[in-house]
């Protein structure tokens, strides 16, 4: 997934930054390309104003959850992973599918039952 929403553009917020890449990998995405919007314009114009430098940005609660997301994926075989279609790993409160509050998780593979 390469174009989810940035940090700092379109009222997006950490949880929606934290839940766009984890529903990129535990859905069967191959990864997830993180963007922070004040750090790729690096201090030039933007649509969304930010009081501080490209430097600054790289503190913001989104690009510190995706340093630990990042730890966290390349500690395991995340890539063994399928999704959790059958609801074997979560069992009740997914939420909608197509809404902002479905929980999506990766269960083992099948070989690995």
């Amino acid at each position: 997934m390469i174009e989810s929403c940035y940090e700092g553009e379109h009222n997006s917020s950490p949880v929606q930054i934290r839940r766009q890449a984890y529903w990129s990998v535990l859905c069967g995405g191959f990864g997830h390309v993180f963007g922070n919007n004040p750090l790729w314009h690096y201090n030039g114009p933007t649509l969304y104003p930010f009081e501080g430098t490209w430097q600054q940005a790289m503190d913001l609660s989104g690009s510190v959850s995706m340093m630990y997301w990042g730890r966290l994926l390349r500690s395991r075989s995340w890539s063994d992973l399928v999704p959790d279609q059958t609801h074997e790993v979560v069992t009740a409160c997914l939420g909608e599918f197509d809404g902002d509050d479905y929980l999506a998780a990766g269960g083992r593979p099948m070989a690995a039952r």
